[in-house]
C-alpha cells in the first residue's frame, strides 16, 4: 500500500472582496503521508487555516490538485464532497461547534444519523468514543455544563465517530487554558500512536515540537518545513 495519503499539488485559492483579489493560498505543494503527525503553523492571515478548509473540502481551491489516497478531489460536486467528509475526515474547531441543547452522546451521534445506524447503535458507538477520550462520566451532560476542555474532548469523539483516516484541527487548543490544552494535545498524540493521521493548525507554540512534521506558512505560501529528529 502506497504509503502517502494527501497529496496536494500548486494549490491556490483566491477570493475576491468588491473588486480586490487576495490570494489567501499561492501555490502550495505538499506531500503527507498516513500515520503522520504534522502540524501548520504562521501568522494570522498567514493561508494555514484556508489551507485546512481546502485539503478538508470545506473550500475548493481556485487552481491546483488535491489527491487523497490518489483519487483527485479537487473539483468534486457538492454531495460527492459531503460524502468524503463525513467518511474519511473527522474535523475538530477552535470554538467546539457543539449544539448546545444537545447532550454529550447526542452531538457525538450526530454524524452517525447520516449514514443508517439505529439509534442503539449510535448511542452505543457514542458511549464508547466518550469513555475513551476521558468523558465516561459525562455522557448525559450538555456543553454549557461542561469545562472548555471538557467540550474539547466531545468535539474530538464526535470526529472519531465515523471512523475517518485523517483528523483536522483547527487551533484545537485555542480556546482552552494551559492545562487543559496539555491534555488534549496529549489526546492527539495517543490517537496519532493508535495509527491516526493528524493535521493541527496551531498558534500554541509548544505544538511544533510535539509534532513529526512542522510547516511554516506565510502570505499563503510554504516558507520552509521541519521534520523533529
Amino acid at each position: 500500500m502506497e504509503n502517502n495519503i494527501l497529496r496536494i499539488t500548486d494549490v491556490k485559492k483566491r477570493y475576491t472582496l468588491g473588486e480586490i483579489y487576495v490570494n489567501a493560498l499561492n501555490g502550495v505543494s505538499l506531500d503527507i503521508n498516513r500515520g503522520e503527525l504534522i502540524s501548520i503553523v504562521g501568522p494570522s492571515g498567514s493561508g494555514k487555516s484556508t489551507l485546512l478548509n481546502v485539503i478538508g473540502l470545506l473550500s475548493e481551491p481556485t487552481e491546483g490538485k488535491i489527491l487523497l489516497k490518489g483519487k483527485d478531489i479537487s473539483k468534486l460536486s457538492e454531495d460527492e464532497r459531503a460524502y468524503i467528509r463525513g467518511k474519511t475526515l473527522g474535523f475538530v474547531f477552535q470554538t467546539f461547534n457543539l449544539i448546545p441543547t444537545f447532550t454529550s452522546i447526542e452531538n457525538v451521534s450526530v454524524p452517525l444519523m447520516f449514514y443508517g445506524y439505529s439509534k442503539e447503535k449510535r448511542t452505543k458507538i457514542a458511549q464508547d468514543l466518550l469513555t475513551k477520550v476521558g468523558l465516561g462520566h459525562r455522557l448525559n451532560s450538555k456543553p454549557s455544563q461542561l469545562s472548555g476542555g471538557e467540550r474539547q474532548r466531545v468535539a474530538i469523539a464526535r470526529a472519531l465517530a465515523n471512523e475517518p483516516e485523517i483528523i483536522l484541527a483547527d487551533e484545537p487548543t485555542g480556546n482552552l487554558d494551559s492545562k487543559s490544552g496539555t491534555a488534549i494535545l496529549d489526546l492527539f498524540l495517543k490517537l496519532n500512536k493508535e495509527g491516526k493521521t493528524i493535521i493541527l493548525v496551531t498558534h500554541d507554540p509548544k505544538l511544533p515540537n510535539l509534532t513529526q512534521r512542522t510547516i511554516y506558512i506565510k502570505d499563503g505560501v510554504i516558507e520552509k518545513e521541519v521534520k523533529k529528529k
